[in-house]
């Protein structure tokens, strides 16, 4: 493994049965922050390291389909400071990458977050935050995009696990609490 800090894990929704763990680890170079993704299917004891797009970027965050044992997709969102960020998506655990979309309407670059929505394998919805940029929301696995909330310093976000059902969002932000919305992000409190 890269000599390197671990900037996040991500445990299968069917950890049990498929003992899946990824880890998302972030390193430097005297010229760039690299970033791997690991993946190991025996609970932690072994792990191989994927091939990632742009592994030289500012920042990467990876979320995993809610039916991941079953569908094998992750979605990797990938920025660099002053460009637009990169979204990604395997279908076969990591083995290979698809740009999903380009010039993303935010950087990515300062604490961005990506999550799926719960229902994502039916109805595609993805969301991303950038600390300056605010919330969006795609619900074409990422061909066009949406801002829900405009305010700076979001450092995560959370959907109601039922969404769209229940479609409450909430974003925390920095030193302001969080803003919830109980109708999609068309207004918050």
């Amino acid at each position: 493994m890269l000599d390197a800090t671990g900037e996040s894990l991500h445990v299968s929704p069917d950890f049990a049965t498929d003992g899946t763990v990824f880890i998302v680890l972030k390193g430097a170079t005297s010229e760039n922050t690299l970033y791997e993704v690991w993946k190991s299917t025996s609970l932690g004891f072994t792990w191989q390291k994927l091939s990632i797009p742009n592994a030289a970027s500012d920042k990467a965050r990876l979320a995993l389909s809610p039916n991941y044992s079953s569908d094998q997709t992750l979605i990797l969102l990938m920025g660099n400071w002053g460009t637009p960020g990169e979204l990604y998506r395997s279908t076969d655990g990591g083995q290979n990458w698809v740009l999903l979309k380009d010039n993303l309407p935010l950087n990515a670059q300062r604490d961005p977050d990506l999550k799926l929505s719960p229902n994502y394998p039916q109805d595609k919805t993805i969301f991303i935050s950038g600390y300056l940029e605010g919330l969006f929301r795609t619900k074409d696995d990422g061909q066009t995009w949406e801002q829900l909330y405009g305010e700076a310093a979001i450092t995560s976000i959370a959907i109601a696990p039922e969404y769209p059902d229940d479609n409450r969002l909430f974003v925390s932000l920095y030193n302001k609490g969080i803003a919830r919305s109980d109708n999609d992000g068309t207004t918050w409190t």
